[in-house]
C-alpha cells in the first residue's frame, strides 16, 4: 500500500500518529493545506437541479475567510462540517442558497443570509475528523421556491449499504493543479464502499461507524472546499441530470480525502448522518 495523506475541506488541523500496525495506512491532515479545491470527474449543475446546495464563506476577526458548503433542511437551520466552524472565536457565515455561481451577488434568484448562530457535535474530535458535522441557524428563515428547497433527512435506523449510487456537490476544485475553487456548482455520481474497505485506507482511527465512505479509483469525488456538502441519495438516480427529486435524501457530510491528491484513487470519507439524526432532530427539531 502506498503512503500518504488525509486532508480535511476546511480549518488546519494536526495528523495524528498512528500505532505501529498501522504506520502504512495514509494519515489524516486537514483539507485546507491543499493547494485549490473542486469536485473530481463531475458536471455543471443547472438551474434548480440541487435547489438544497448552500455556499458558505467564513470569517473571523483572526483570519483570512475561506470555503464550504452545506445543506439546507429546513427554512431555519443548514447542515455542514465542523470543520468549517470550530475553533475560531467570532465567526461570522455568509451563506447563499440558490445560486449556481459561487457567492454571486449578483445572479437572479440568490438568497443571503448572515448568522454567528451555530452548533457543533459534542463529540466532534479535528485530531481525526470523527463527527465532522456542525449546525447553523439562518438569521431569519428563508421562502423556498423552485431554486431553493430543503432535503430530506434519513431515519436513524436507515443504512447505506455498499454500492449504493450516490451524489455530491459543491464549488470545490476540479483538478489537483487547479489552483483555485470552481466558479459554478459541480455535481458527480460517486458509489458507497464499506468501511471494512475504507479502513483499508485510512485506518480505524479515521473511519468509525459514523463515517461513510465512497469509491475513489474512477477519480470522481470530492476535493479542496467541497468541506461541509451534501451526500446524497436518490430513489431514482438519474433523475438528477434533469431536474431535483424531491426523494432526495441527505445521506453524508464532506469531511476529508487522501492527501495524495483529490485524483489519486484513494476513496473520499464524509459524516455519516443516519449517526447523528437524533441529534440534528434534537437541536433543530427537524
Amino acid at each position: 500500500m502506498k503512503a500518504s495523506t488525509i486532508l480535511l475541506f476546511c480549518a488546519a488541523s494536526s495528523v495524528v500518529a498512528l500505532p505501529p500496525q498501522q504506520s502504512r495506512i495514509i494519515k489524516a491532515v486537514p483539507l485546507q493545506e491543499l493547494i485549490g479545491n473542486r469536485i473530481i470527474g463531475g458536471s455543471p449543475a443547472s438551474e434548480a437541479q440541487i435547489p438544497y446546495q448552500v455556499g458558505i464563506i467564513i470569517s473571523d476577526s483572526l483570519s483570512l475567510p475561506w470555503h464550504c458548503s452545506g445543506a439546507l433542511i429546513s427554512a431555519e437551520w443548514v447542515v455542514t462540517g465542523a470543520m468549517c466552524i470550530f475553533g475560531y472565536s467570532g465567526n461570522i457565515l455568509n451563506i447563499t442558497m440558490g445560486g449556481l455561481t459561487f457567492m454571486d451577488p449578483d445572479e437572479p434568484g440568490i438568497v443571503q443570509d448572515t448568522t454567528n448562530t451555530f452548533i457543533i457535535h459534542p463529540r466532534f474530535n479535528w485530531r481525526n475528523f470523527n463527527f465532522d458535522i456542525g449546525l447553523a441557524r439562518l438569521s431569519s428563515p428563508v421562502e423556498f421556491n423552485d431554486r431553493i428547497q430543503p432535503i430530506r433527512l434519513p431515519e436513524s435506523g436507515s443504512f447505506i449499504e455498499p454500492g449504493r449510487p450516490l451524489i455530491v456537490s459543491g464549488w470545490g476544485r476540479t483538478t489537483d493543479a487547479e489552483p483555485d475553487i470552481s466558479r459554478y456548482l459541480n455535481y458527480v455520481k460517486v458509489e458507497s464502499i464499506s468501511n471494512a474497505d475504507c479502513t483499508t485506507v485510512f485506518g480505524n482511527i479515521v473511519v468509525i461507524p459514523s463515517t461513510i465512505c465512497t469509491r475513489g479509483e474512477t477519480n470522481e469525488g470530492i476535493c479542496n472546499h467541497d468541506g461541509g456538502g451534501p451526500l446524497v441519495s436518490y430513489d431514482y438516480d438519474d433523475d438528477i441530470e434533469g431536474s431535483y427529486n424531491v426523494t432526495a435524501t441527505l445521506q453524508g457530510v464532506a469531511s476529508f480525502i487522501s492527501g495524495a491528491g483529490c485524483e489519486a484513487g484513494h476513496p473520499s470519507g464524509f459524516l455519516r448522518i443516519t449517526e447523528v439524526r437524533d441529534w440534528i432532530r434534537e437541536n433543530t427539531g427537524v
